[in-house]
């Protein structure tokens, strides 16, 4: 969704397989897919450094809504903290 040149950003549809096989991958705009052989499907990273056994298996809920702003050269990142705090917690907003 769009408001006034701002676009808002839902919570990270996940990839059930994040076993670094090459899958589809989401980056911070979850209708953009890509294939990249080697990288996680769930954090976006190589699958040498890739962070999914530290982060939960699935978002957590909160009682708050997270608003999330993100600056306009970390959303062309998809290896920001932007995803991996999505990765995280179910409730978040992302505004860029």
């Amino acid at each position: 969704a769009e408001f006034a040149g701002v676009s808002f950003v839902g919570p990270l549809e996940l990839d059930s397989s994040d076993d670094c096989g090459g899958v589809a991958v989401d980056t911070i705009d979850p209708t953009e897919k890509r294939q990249r052989p080697g990288y996680c499907g769930r954090c976006l990273r190589k699958c040498q450094i890739c962070l999914c056994d530290t982060l939960p298996p699935q978002p957590l809920d909160t009682d708050t809504r997270i608003v999330l702003f993100i600056h306009p050269a970390e959303a062309k990142r998809p290896l920001g903290t932007a995803p991996l705090v999505r990765l995280c917690l179910r409730n978040v907003i992302t505004v860029r």
